[in-house]
Order: C-alpha cells, then structure tokens, then sequence
C-alpha cells in the first residue's frame, strides 16, 4: 500500500523523522546565512515530503514553519513570491495525499 493510503479506515504507521528535520533545519540556517533562500527552501522541502510520507505531524509542522520562517527572515528582506511558491507546493502536496 502506498505511503500515506489508509486500509479500511486504520492509517499507516508513523516514521519518525526527527533526526532528519534536525539536519535539515540545522543546514537550512546555514545555507540562509549565506543568502541561499532557495537552496534552503529546497532542502526543507524534501523534508516536508519525507514527513508527509511518513505521517509524522510534528515533524512536518516543524518543517513547515522553518519553511515559512526562513521566508519571512530573509536577509535581503521577505521574499513574498518565495512564500506564495512555498505555500502552494506544500498545499498541493497535501491535498494529493489526502486525495
């Protein structure tokens, strides 16, 4: 069964992906240090993904708001495109998921 599919109404187990989230938000301040908004938001966002696939709510919760905080923090300001693109990616990815 695919990642995320439910059987008869039980859901599939939980990954916990914790060390990883830690990693990416830990290389993700440090690629914003150097003034590489998309390169963090392109880390952060193979995080989402692994959380969402492996159901762990916190974890992706946690994601999602370095997501929008590294947006919001920008060094040169905050990128509004950067955070619409943001948004509607992990919007679209959900609703696939729960389609």
């Amino acid at each position: 069964m695919a990642p995320g599919s439910n059987d008869g109404g039980r859901l599939e187990d939980k990954t916990d992906c914790t060390s990883d989230v830690d990693a990416a938000l830990s290389q993700s301040s440090a690629l914003l240090s150097s003034g590489a908004l998309d390169d963090a938001i392109s880390l952060l966002m193979g995080a989402e993904k692994k959380c969402r696939l492996g159901n762990d709510g916190p974890n992706l919760v946690r994601v999602v708001n370095g997501i929008t905080s590294a947006v919001l923090n920008a060094e040169d300001g905050v990128s509004w495109p950067a955070l619409r693109r943001s948004i509607e990616a992990v919007c679209s990815r959900r609703s696939q998921k729960t389609a």
